[in-house]
């Protein structure tokens, strides 16, 4: 029961946009191309919430040097 804070994973993706897309217009949602880019070029910069075995949220920054 507890909240798993875990680095994205290319099966998450359909769970992240469920969510992206509910959160943001169609204008303002990343499109799944860019997360899924996002996922596979700089994991460490999501972090993707789950429990349960179900993704439940996400978060994703830019990346800064």
């Amino acid at each position: 029961m507890s909240l798993l804070m875990r680095a994205p994973q290319a099966t998450d993706l359909a769970a992240i946009m469920r969510i992206e897309r509910a959160g943001f217009t169609p204008d303002e949602a990343a499109s799944e191309e860019s997360m899924a880019e996002r996922i596979k070029v700089i994991p460490d910069t999501f972090i993707v919430a789950e429990k349960d075995g179900q993704v439940t949220g996400y978060i994703v920054g830019p990346a800064i040097s």
